[in-house]
């Protein structure tokens, strides 16, 4: 037996298989009722939509989780201060799509505690943002030895831009070529990109 009201059952099952028209009447309702919604079945529903690559539905649940989520935040922030949780990077996903200032903090003090499977989608998150903070938090990352997390944090500090990004994407240029890195090339296009020269 479920454990949400039989009205949620009938809603996600039109967010999960119907038509176009069912999908955006039960986004609609579900958006009405917020208060009650099931945020960690839609969650559910946002990772298997992600993985059989149906764009356009996730799209439409993504605007319902964030719409959810700006009048509801707390089971999303929830699950998000724990990275071993199954719902972790759909909910960072959607306080990364929702955008509120206070999340880069959150963010950031997840750092720490995520494994190096969960580092690629915190560090992109706080790339989401612009300012010191994002520079001071990411700066370090330019070293990692995992290339996508690598990637987000030097492609986070080009858009932060400024005098300390810079400096940081400077020093690990040089570092990358002392190292004969391929990803020397890629630092020094940023920086271009940035107005500079290496």
């Amino acid at each position: 037996m479920s454990q949400y009201p039989e009205r949620f059952e009938v809603l996600m099952e039109g967010i999960a298989g119907g038509s176009s028209e069912e999908i955006r009447h039960a986004c609609a309702e579900m958006r009405v009722r917020w208060k009650d919604a099931p945020v960690d079945a839609l969650l559910s529903l946002k990772e298997k939509l992600r993985r059989l690559d149906m764009e356009h539905r996730e799209a439409q649940v993504d605007e319902l989780l964030i719409s959810i989520a700006e009048k509801r935040p707390g089971p999303f922030t929830e699950i998000a201060t724990e990275p071993g949780h199954p719902l972790w990077r759909a909910s960072v996903e959607v306080l990364t799509m929702v955008g509120s200032a206070e999340y880069l903090d959150l963010f950031v003090s997840l750092l720490p505690l995520c494994r190096k499977k969960g580092l690629r989608d915190i560090v992109k998150a706080i790339g989401s943002f612009k300012g010191e903070k994002v520079v001071e938090a990411l700066g370090p990352y330019l070293y990692s030895e995992d290339r996508d997390t690598f990637l987000e944090a030097a492609l986070a500090l080009k858009r932060t831009g400024g005098e300390k990004a810079l400096y940081h994407l400077k020093g690990c240029f040089e570092a990358k070529r002392r190292g004969y890195s391929e990803d020397a090339s890629i630092i020094e296009d940023l920086i271009a990109d940035m107005g500079q020269a290496a």
